[in-house]
């Protein structure tokens, strides 16, 4: 996430046609107005957030590795994603599904007591 413009990782709307290869100013602006991105006047320019964006167009990834692969799509995303940073906010923002963790740990008895107390304790 390079900002040749500022360093408030603010980026022109025009920037933004050119990253989605939209020909028109207008499709950009119904396209960041659809995907809840806030477009900012500052001196009569219109800027977003350059990581809002970028967190918009990985979320069209995320939504079709999710479609794709449901149980393994964060993994996925997490090796495939170009930006650590987009990569977080994405998965903080699609966060509202739980995620699936294992962890198993392996207890090996010594004798007869031990057993019996494991026993009891997973029943």
């Amino acid at each position: 996430m390079t900002n040749q413009y500022n360093s408030t990782g603010m980026i022109p709307i025009h920037q933004v046609s050119e990253m989605m290869c939209f020909k028109s100013i207008n499709t950009t602006m119904k396209w960041l107005e659809n995907n809840s991105v806030k477009i900012h006047r500052i001196a009569n320019k219109k800027y977003v957030f350059e990581i809002e964006v970028l967190s918009e167009i990985d979320k069209l990834q995320v939504k079709e590795l999710k479609r794709r692969f449901p149980d393994r799509w964060i993994e996925m995303y997490r090796t495939i994603a170009s930006n650590p940073k987009v990569c977080e906010l994405v998965l903080l923002q699609i966060g509202d599904e739980p995620v699936q963790s294992t962890s198993y740990t392996v207890v090996k008895v010594k004798n007869k007591k031990e057993e019996a107390l494991l026993k009891q304790l997973l029943s």
